[in-house]
């Protein structure tokens, strides 16, 4: 997993989705299927170029399964399908990335888009510092100001921390991935939750980088329509009222009950 660093779009284009970000999302699914789904149906999803976009949902949906004379419907999420001892995906693939649950890579995605999204503002934030003069000293520009290097220097250390997080996190997925192929240790749900939960935490790091620090020391004047720093700012608050960081609260609760030896499945992630 890696962070998506985010291009600056040309000065002042009209607003408009980020139709990148999505694609990136819908994009990503393609583990999900790949994990979950026996070869026949991968080969008719994929079809002969591989190209395969697709959105998801965390709420549960009704599944019609053969029961008797007729069929039974049982309610399954996303979030809640197990993968002990590897997955479908991992035996056909021969790749224990394909073995793992859920929740946590949902979570890595949105927040290595976050991450990405905040270094771009970063980006911003120094060019617009660099050529703004003092009003009172027009040879010296705010660049010059140690608050201003400061402002710059607080956001940057929050984005490589939140970063660094993200990248350890995605490696303990991995390796919990191996380890639940292998038989040395399950992915249980309690694995899922720590990883989720931390990835999250990178996610709104980057988040109050963004809005507390570079959004409201860079100035007014960027932050109406056509500006980067207000499509950057659009951008990271479409991940800040996504349903993966509500799941902040019930995710602190799982991962505490699951430290105490409680049961934390009856915590339900999406109200």
């Amino acid at each position: 997993m890696r962070t998506a660093r985010l291009l600056p779009r040309r000065h002042r284009d009209p607003p408009r989705l980020s139709l990148h970000r999505l694609g990136a999302l819908t994009a990503a699914h393609v583990l999900q299927v790949a994990t979950l789904f026996e070869e026949k149906a991968q080969d008719e999803l994929f079809g002969a170029d591989g190209d395969f976009r697709a959105a998801s949902t965390v709420v549960p949906v009704g599944v019609a399964e053969p029961g008797g004379e007729g069929h039974v419907v049982r309610e399954a999420g996303l979030l809640d399908l197990p993968v002990e001892g590897g997955s479908p995906g991992s035996v056909l693939h021969g790749n224990p990335m394909y073995a793992g649950r859920a929740a946590a890579f949902f979570h890595g995605e949105l927040a290595a888009i976050m991450i990405g999204t905040a270094y771009a503002a970063a980006d911003e934030y120094a060019r617009l510092v660099a050529a703004r003069p003092l009003v009172l000293d027009p040879a010296h520009t705010r660049a010059d100001l140690h608050d201003y290097q400061r402002h710059l220097g607080e956001a940057l250390g929050t984005v490589h921390l939140a970063e660094a997080a993200l990248q350890r996190t995605a490696e303990d997925w991995t390796e919990a991935c191996g380890r639940n192929v292998s038989g040395e240790a399950p992915f249980t749900t309690a694995v899922d939750n720590r990883l989720a939960l931390v990835f999250l935490e990178a996610g709104r790091l980057a988040w109050n980088a963004l809005q507390g620090i570079l959004l409201r020391t860079t100035g007014y004047r960027h932050a109406r329509d056509g500006e980067r720093t207000q499509r950057y700012f659009r951008d990271a608050a479409t991940y800040w009222t996504h349903v993966g960081p509500s799941m902040a609260e019930p995710l602190q609760r799982r991962v505490g009950r699951d430290r105490l030896g409680l049961p934390s499945d009856d915590i339900p992630l999406v109200p």
